[in-house]
């Protein structure tokens, strides 16, 4: 019954990455086609952000570890995997409410509804 368990979780987990991925790459190219401004937005942020944290680091060690990151920051794929990551957050962000949401709901429906506290006397 475990085995069984595990195996549907590894299914689902393999699922959620794979959509994720397509719905990403789906999403750059449709950036590419109808708004390309769009994506100088996010290589424009992506490059602000390595320039701001590499900045608050001592001497020798910011500079060469901004030399790095824009040879990793600026390949395509850096900037696939990224952008893969930041929907992922955004998903799980949004997962996680819904969750919440439906978690108090089904512990108390009423609740939504009718103030409990308006009943004791």
């Amino acid at each position: 019954m475990a085995d069984q368990s595990a195996r549907k979780r590894w299914i689902l987990t393999h699922v959620t990455r794979v959509w994720t991925a397509l719905f990403t790459l789906a999403s750059l190219g449709a950036a590419f086609v109808y708004k390309p401004e769009f994506l100088t937005l996010y290589l424009r942020t992506t490059m602000t952000a390595i320039e701001t944290g590499t900045a608050a680091l001592p001497y020798p060690w910011g500079d060469r570890l901004e030399v790095v990151l824009r040879g990793i920051g600026g390949s395509v794929w850096m900037q696939f995997a990224f952008a893969i990551v930041v929907v992922r957050v955004i998903v799980w962000l949004i997962a996680r409410f819904i969750g919440y949401c439906w978690r108090h709901i089904r512990r108390d429906p009423v609740s939504i509804m009718v103030d409990r506290r308006m009943d004791r006397r």
